[in-house]
């Protein structure tokens, strides 16, 4: 099983840039959005507060130079920080402001109506951040759906029933674990939860290998040749190490690279990681099958 897994894991690896793509297209689709609406809505504003003031004409160079002044000041160094630092109400006040100071110096007699505008101006932006986090999550979920399916029809191949009976079984099983330990975890601390974690985990492993065996193994292999405590020791060891080398991986991409690059390289490693360990028991059981010669040689058309 063991072996199995491992291999199951790595031949992954070929679908590592599905996601990265996905997820790059949906940033991009999002920055369209995001950037010219920026754009517009400082622009709004700037109008807005020259016609308060004056009829003075708009410095727009000035207006871009304060923009950037203000975004070049951050710490980019740390990518992630800055940007979150980018997306706080108080920066955006502070920014635009500055912004509008650069251009106008007698806008002190209409500073409640620039006030307004500062603010409107900021909710605009964030709306626009919005749509672009949604999108980007979007493009987040659609590019595990399409990992799945290709590390899945790599792996373990099987027909539309089964995957909705898989679906159906595996929620209303893993819900019922979930609550149970959850409820029990809230009455017990220290060495007592360390005990319900670890039995979370060895009751997952035998659901994992009952729902295989109820899809793929009844009435070809005997449940106690899938479902037994070797199985699900050997089943829990290999979605540890499986995990332990992602890990490993994560820490280095993150170590020769910046916190964004890290983060967008390491949800692939991530996904691949938790859809393999995800169908590694039903992997192992489509192989016991065949190797008794009562499989669909990984392969199910009924």
């Amino acid at each position: 099983m063991v072996k199995k897994g491992l291999k199951n894991y790595f031949k992954s690896f070929k679908y590592f840039f599905t996601p990265l793509g996905v997820i790059a297209l949906g940033a991009v689709i999002g920055l369209s959005i995001l950037i010219p609406g920026i754009m517009n809505s400082v622009k709004e504003m700037l109008t807005g507060v020259s016609d308060t003031v004056s009829e003075t004409e708009i410095n727009w160079g000035a207006a871009w130079s304060s923009l950037l002044d203000s975004v070049r000041a951050l710490d980019w160094s740390k990518p992630d920080v800055a940007v979150s630092q980018m997306l706080d109400n108080d920066w955006l006040t502070s920014a635009l402001n500055g912004c509008v100071t650069a251009i106008f110096e007698d806008a002190n007699p209409a500073l409640e109506q620039i006030k307004t505008l500062v603010l409107e101006c900021i909710e605009e932006i964030g709306k626009f951040f919005a749509i672009f986090v949604i999108v980007t999550v979007f493009a987040m979920i659609v590019g595990y759906v399409l990992l799945r399916f290709q590390i899945r029809r790599e792996t373990v191949k099987r027909s539309l029933w089964k995957t909705i009976l898989l679906a159906i079984v595996h929620a209303i099983v893993n819900v019922t674990v979930i609550v149970a330990c959850l409820s029990i975890m809230s009455k017990v601390n220290g060495f007592a939860a360390f005990i319900v974690v670890l039995a979370f985990f060895v009751i997952s492993g035998f659901v994992s290998l009952i729902e295989a065996y109820v899809v793929h193994a009844v009435k070809k292999v005997k449940f106690k040749n899938i479902v037994n405590m070797k199985n699900v020791a050997l089943l829990l060891f290999t979605n540890v190490i499986i995990f332990a080398i992602s890990m490993f991986l994560v820490y280095l991409v993150y170590a020769v690279t910046n916190a964004i690059v890290g983060t967008f390289l390491s949800i692939a490693l991530i996904e691949i990681a938790s859809i393999v360990i995800g169908l590694n028991a039903e992997s192992y059981v489509v192989e016991t099958v065949e190797k008794k010669g009562g499989g669909e040689k990984h392969s199910d058309k009924k």
